[in-house]
């Protein structure tokens, strides 16, 4: 089968709102900026951008995760009005559009955007706004996702939850816990996921991205639909029986975990040893305005560091169909786009 990167149908299961703020985005959230920050916007206003970029993207110094979440602060001060969220959330759309996918799925924590005026409710609302007027224009199913953050109360985690519920009906298709990991496992979020099954809304869970094998373990063992990053689980093989009985995605993100030191190099990552094991695997960006990627450019590093050819291609696309969070009309439609992309 032939392919080609650039135009090839992609599926994008794991990409942050506030992390795929580029330097473009950035300036025109900027304009968009009001009060209670305008100290700290006005300084950004007249940075140059080689010095704006600096600010908002992952450095040499980023030596692990925590390191690498230090540089959401100052995407965050331009993401808490209205106008920035419905601008942010277009725009992403917009630049998925240019990278071949048809089918994104954003997350971001809604918490996370009420530092000023806004209502957890006004913050979804607003992120759906722009995702319509995206899907809209571009042409790109897109849905969203609801984070809670590890270091936030359950209380507020399942605040998160009702969220989703309230939502579910208007684009919201699933939560997740991101942060932190290595002092917040899946386990202090027992309630939210029991909650969540109960409501029957689907969750990933970020695990085993910078810890070991116990937390994918965790995660799976309270019944994650998906797990994001996951690569520990090259540590236990009876793990890796498990995730492919059950057929749990990994949402594995190659540049993103070298950023963070989760993986010293490509071939840590495992990713072929995943595929062999029939486990599903889908590939994505996490960050890409932090990381200073796209997905174009992660697809090239499985062709040329992981050795991908049409066969492991159309593997990861179909885990990602199967494996996203959109119902079953969206997925025939998904289907018939790829079928006809691969004759």
């Amino acid at each position: 089968m032939n392919y080609e990167l650039e135009t090839m149908p992609k599926i994008h299961l794991h990409c942050h709102l506030d992390g795929a703020v580029t330097l473009p985005i950035m300036r025109e959230l900027l304009e968009l900026s009001e009060i209670p920050f305008e100290e700290d916007i006005r300084h950004m206003r007249e940075l140059r951008d080689e010095e704006l970029s600096k600010l908002i993207m992952a450095g040499p110094e980023c030596r692990s995760l925590p390191d690498f979440l230090s540089c959401f602060d100052p995407v965050l001060k331009v993401l808490q009005t209205p106008e920035q969220i419905r601008c942010c959330a277009r725009e992403v759309i917009r630049n998925a559009k240019a990278e071949g996918v048809i089918y994104l799925e954003i997350r971001f924590a809604p918490l996370l955007h009420c530092r000023g005026n806004l209502s957890p409710e006004e913050v979804v609302e607003s992120f759906l706004k722009g995702m319509r007027e995206g899907e809209l224009k571009e042409g790109v199913i897109t849905r969203g996702i609801l984070i809670a953050m590890r270091d936030d109360t359950q209380e507020k985690a399942l605040e998160v939850l009702s969220l989703a519920e309230k939502y579910r009906n208007e684009g919201i298709v699933g939560i997740d816990i991101a942060g932190n990991e290595a002092p917040f496992p899946p386990k202090k979020f027992a309630v939210l996921w029991e909650e969540a099954k109960k409501k029957r809304i689907p969750f990933t869970i970020h695990a085993g991205e910078c810890t070991d094998a116990s937390y994918v373990k965790q995660a799976l063992e309270f019944g994650a639909d998906r797990i994001g990053h996951g690569i520990r689980a090259i540590e236990d093989g009876d793990l890796q029986m498990e995730l492919a009985r059950k057929k749990i995605c990994l949402e594995i993100c190659p540049t993103s975990n070298l950023v963070t030191a989760s993986a010293r190099n490509y071939l840590e990552i495992g990713i072929r040893r995943f595929m062999n094991l029939q486990i599903p695997v889908s590939v994505s960006t996490d960050d890409p305005g932090i990381i200073g990627t796209d997905l174009r450019r992660e697809y090239k590093i499985l062709e040329t560091e992981f050795g991908f050819g049409a066969w492991e291609f159309r593997y990861i696309t179909d885990s990602a169909i199967e494996s996203c969070f959109a119902g079953e009309e969206i997925k025939k439609i998904l289907r018939e786009k790829v079928c006809k992309y691969w004759g």
